[in-house]
């Protein structure tokens, strides 16, 4: 008989970011594996829920989440429980989706994975907190890190060197990457015939860098008079506001697009769109917001695009310096601009690191990083 595995996750698609692909593709593969898998997440309220999933998804609905998602968690796996589906295994997206769920599989003999992403745990917890990551990793079975980044912040910062954590990075679909059927409707609708393309595509947050972005557009608009910045994604309305003011006083704002959010239908139209994939993410020191993997790298790199990062965080996990693309410092916009023009201007060199292709395809597929996390937790 499979094993059953409950996968808990604040984020799922058609939610965006690294969190919610990590969820979606362990889930598709262990699916495809043969477990029997469930998965409750948090219901999305911006677009419609996909229900058109292999297995079952529970979108909870909610009110004041951030205060009650704990016992949103806990109310949902007890009510699994006493309808007879109970788990073998149960896998947290985050350390505040285990938190809450210790002591109920300890008493229906459930073993509990933990995932460690980036923000959620370098970010700047009270003590009480602190004490609960601590206490949610210590009593968890597994503790799976997605960078290196994470796994040594966490083994610095909270006295966890008898608490194993096995790194996993994050991984794409390739089949997923790679087509252009949209393409051509996209750049209708985007104005973007005859344009070179610098693109991120992420949620509009102030810790991705789309401002070092507009703050380099200056000087390339000089060197590439036809240049467009696209910025995807579903936005803060708040650092949309920010970026676009920042962007008038740049005298750039007529080269910056916001598309918000993008059906994941066009997200590979989206990055065969671009010339060049730029998302120069930074360690917010004010409140410990960090990136912890940057999954968009690899997606950039399956649709053979080159990629520029920040040098911050499990960024340098993503992009191989110099050879799937550049790490720059996120605080300087020059050296961003000379990355920039520089691929830009050598075409064979940005087609040459969209090689990075064959690095996900050997290395950072979700079907063979699955294959690791059921080795790693002893899955039958």
């Amino acid at each position: 008989m499979p094993q059953k595995i409950t996968i808990i996750s604040e984020d799922f698609p058609p939610n965006y970011g690294g969190i919610s692909e990590w969820a979606r593709g362990v889930a598709e593969n262990l699916h495809a594996f043969g477990y029997k898998i469930n998965v409750i997440c948090k219901h999305v309220t911006y677009v419609e829920n996909n229900t058109n999933w292999p297995f079952e998804v529970e979108y909870l609905k909610h009110k004041y989440w951030k205060k009650m998602r704990t016992w949103y968690w806990i109310a949902a796996l007890k009510e699994q429980i006493k309808s007879g589906n109970v788990p073998d295994l149960i896998i947290g997206t985050k350390w505040s989706t285990s938190r809450g769920l210790i002591k109920l599989c300890k008493q229906n003999n459930i073993s509990l994975v933990t995932v460690v992403h980036g923000t959620e745990v370098t970010g700047n917890l009270n003590w009480y907190k602190r004490l609960w990551l601590k206490n949610t990793l210590v009593n968890s079975d597994h503790v799976i890190s997605v960078s290196q980044f994470t796994a040594d912040y966490l083994l610095d910062n909270f006295s966890l060197s008898g608490t194993p954590i096995k790194v996993l990075p994050n991984g794409v679909d390739l089949n997923n990457f790679g087509s252009a059927s949209g393409v051509e409707r996209l750049r209708d609708e985007l104005g973007l015939e005859g344009k070179q393309v610098i693109m991120t595509i992420s949620r509009v947050i102030e810790r991705k860098g789309h401002d070092l972005v507009i703050r380099a557009l200056p000087k390339l608009i000089k060197d590439n008079k036809n240049i467009v910045y696209v910025i995807a994604g579903p936005c803060d309305e708040a650092e949309k506001n920010r970026l676009m003011q920042l962007a008038k006083e740049l005298d750039v704002l007529s080269y910056v697009k916001m598309t918000g959010y993008i059906d994941a239908n066009d997200l590979s139209s989206m990055y065969q769109l671009c010339d060049v994939y730029c998302m120069p993410s930074r360690l917010k020191e004010e409140n410990g917001d960090s990136e912890g993997f940057g999954i968009t790298f690899l997606e950039a790199n399956a649709s053979k695009k080159p990629a520029i990062g920040g040098r911050s965080g499990g960024c340098v996990d993503a992009i191989v310096d110099g050879e799937t693309g550049y790490l720059v410092d996120p605080l300087d916009p020059a050296e961003l601009t000379e990355k920039i023009n520089y691929l830009l201007h050598n075409p064979d060199v940005a087609k040459a690191m969209g090689k990075g292709y064959k690095r996900i395809e050997d290395e950072f597929n979700w079907n063979s990083i699955t294959e690791q996390l059921v080795k790693e937790i002893n899955l039958n």
